[in-house]
C-alpha cells in the first residue's frame, strides 16, 4: 500500500481505495489473487529490470547504436514523468498504451527508477553548464515552508553574457523537521559550492521573507564565509502582514468556525453549502491574507443571516460537523452580535482590497524597481491617513442592513415603551 495525494493506493491492483472500503477491498477475490501472485511478478520484473539495466550499461557504453537509442528513449520517458510530476507506478499502467503508440517496448517503473540518479545528475550538469555561461556574480532567492511539509527551496538569479536575467531552481528538499538557522546556513553554503560549483564570494544579494530564522541563517553565512550579500526582503510578505493586522474580533471567530465546519475532506457540510448557495465554501488560511479576504468576501456577499438560517441551521438539524455548526449558530444567534459581524467583515472587505492589490502587484514578474515604489507609497498614504483615506461602500451597505435589522428587533420594545 502507498499514500498518493492523501488517498490509499493498492499496489497489487493499481487502484485508489477509500479508507472506508479498505477492508472490503482486501477481502475481494481479485485482490487476494493479485496479492498472492505479486511476489512472483515482482521477482520476474526485478530480474528483467536487472538484465535490461545491465545490457543498457554494458552495451550502451560500448557505443551500440540500438542500445544508446533505447537508453535515450528511456531517459526521455523518465524526464517526461518527472516534468509532469507523474508517479513512476504510472509507467506500469501506461505501458500497453505507450507500446502500442510507439511500437517500442516500454520499461516498468523499477527500470525507470534506476535511471533516476542518472536523470538527477544530468539535470545538475545542465544547471552548472548554464551557470558557467553567465557572469559569476549571482543572487539567491531562499524560502521555506513549515506548512504541510518542512521544505526548503533555493533559486539562483544570474545575468548571462547577453544581459538576460536567468533564474534556476538549484535545490528543493523535504526534511523530517523544521531547519534551524545553523542548518539553513550549512544548506546554503553547500548549495553554492557543491551544486552550483560557484565561489561564495560572488554572492551579491539574497531575497527572503522576514522570518527570523532566515535572517539568522544569512548572518551566519556571513560569519562563516566572510560574505555579506545585500538582503532584499520580500515586499509581498510586508504588504501581506498589513492585512493580517486587521482584527475583526467577532467576525474572525465566526469565519474560523465556518472554516472548521468544512475542514474535513469528505464532510457533508461541504455538500450542503454547495447545494444551498451553488458555490463551494471558502476557508481562511494563516498563510496569506488574500486567502482570508476571499473567505471574508464570500461570507459578506452571501450574508451572515442567510448563512446562519439556510446553511448553519440545516447542518445543526442534520448533525453535520455537529460541534462547529452548533458553535456557529451560537455565535450568530444574538442580533447585536450579527450586526457587529456584518459591519466588521464589510470593513475588512473594503480596507483589504488595496492591501491585497499591493500584495499581488509585488508578487508579479513586472519590473519591480519601477512599480514597487509607487505601490508602497500608495499603501503608506492610505495607512498614514487612516480611515479617512479609505472608501467603504460595503460597510455603508451592511451598516444600513444592520440598522434596519436592529430597528426591527427593537420595534416591540419601542412600542411597549
Amino acid at each position: 500500500w502507498e499514500i498518493s495525494n492523501g488517498h490509499l493506493f493498492c499496489g497489487c491492483c493499481n487502484v485508489v481505495v477509500t479508507r472506508k472500503r479498505v477492508a472490503e477491498h482486501c477481502c475481494g477475490s481479485k485482490h487476494k489473487e493479485r496479492r498472492d501472485n505479486k511476489p512472483k511478478e515482482d521477482a520476474e520484473a526485478k530480474e528483467a529490470g536487472i538484465k535490461v539495466q545491465a545490457r543498457l550499461t554494458e552495451e550502451g557504453l560500448q557505443g551500440s547504436t540500438v542500445d544508446a537509442d533505447e537508453r535515450k528513449d528511456h531517459m526521455l520517458l523518465m524526464r517526461a514523468f518527472a516534468r509532469g510530476n507523474v508517479p513512476l507506478r504510472g509507467a506500469d499502467a501506461m505501458a500497453p498504451f505507450l507500446e502500442q503508440w510507439s511500437g517500442k517496448q516500454v520499461p516498468g517503473r523499477r527500470v525507470l527508477g534506476e535511471l533516476f540518479t542518472d536523470l538527477h545528475k544530468f539535470h545538475l550538469e545542465k544547471i552548472v553548464k548554464k551557470i558557467q555561461e553567465c557572469f559569476p556574480e549571482f543572487a539567491l532567492i531562499i524560502d521555506g515552508s513549515p506548512f504541510f511539509a518542512n521544505a526548503e527551496c533555493v533559486i539562483v538569479r544570474l545575468v548571462d553574457r547577453d544581459f538576460n536575467i536567468v533564474e534556476l531552481v538549484i535545490h528543493l528538499e523535504l526534511y523530517d523537521s523544521a531547519l534551524d538557522a545553523e542548518a539553513i546556513c550549512d544548506h546554503i553554503i553547500s548549495t553554492i559550492e557543491d551544486r552550483m560549483k560557484s565561489d561564495p564570494k560572488s554572492w551579491r544579494a539574497v531575497m527572503l521573507d522576514r522570518a527570523s530564522t532566515n535572517k539568522s541563517a544569512v548572518s551566519k553565512v556571513g560569519e562563516k564565509a566572510n560574505i555579506h550579500p545585500l538582503p532584499a526582503y520580500c515586499v509581498s510578505h510586508g504588504t501581506n502582514t498589513v492585512g493580517k493586522k486587521f482584527q475583526p474580533k467577532k467576525g474572525k471567530k465566526f469565519l474560523q468556525t465556518l472554516g472548521k465546519m468544512v475542514s474535513a475532506p469528505l464532510c457533508k457540510a461541504r455538500d450542503v453549502h454547495r447545494s444551498v448557495f451553488g458555490v463551494s465554501a471558502k476557508t481562511s488560511s494563516g498563510i496569506r491574507f488574500c486567502i482570508q479576504l476571499e473567505h471574508t468576501n464570500q461570507v459578506n456577499e452571501l450574508g451572515v443571516v442567510n448563512i446562519r438560517d439556510k446553511y448553519v441551521r440545516r447542518c445543526v438539524n442534520n448533525k453535520y460537523s455537529e460541534k462547529s455548526s452548533i458553535k456557529a449558530l451560537a455565535q450568530s444567534k444574538d442580533p447585536e452580535d450579527v450586526a457587529v459581524i456584518m459591519c466588521e467583515l464589510a470593513a475588512v472587505a473594503d480596507a483589504g482590497l488595496p492591501v491585497v492589490s499591493a500584495t499581488y502587484t509585488s508578487e508579479s514578474d513586472a519590473p519591480m524597481i519601477l512599480i514597487e515604489d509607487e505601490t508602497i507609497n500608495r499603501l503608506n498614504n492610505l495607512m498614514a491617513h487612516g480611515v479617512d483615506a479609505f472608501a467603504f461602500p460595503e460597510l455603508e451597505e451592511k451598516a444600513a442592513e444592520a440598522e434596519a435589522m436592529m430597528a426591527e428587533v427593537m420595534a416591540p420594545m419601542t412600542q411597549e415603551i
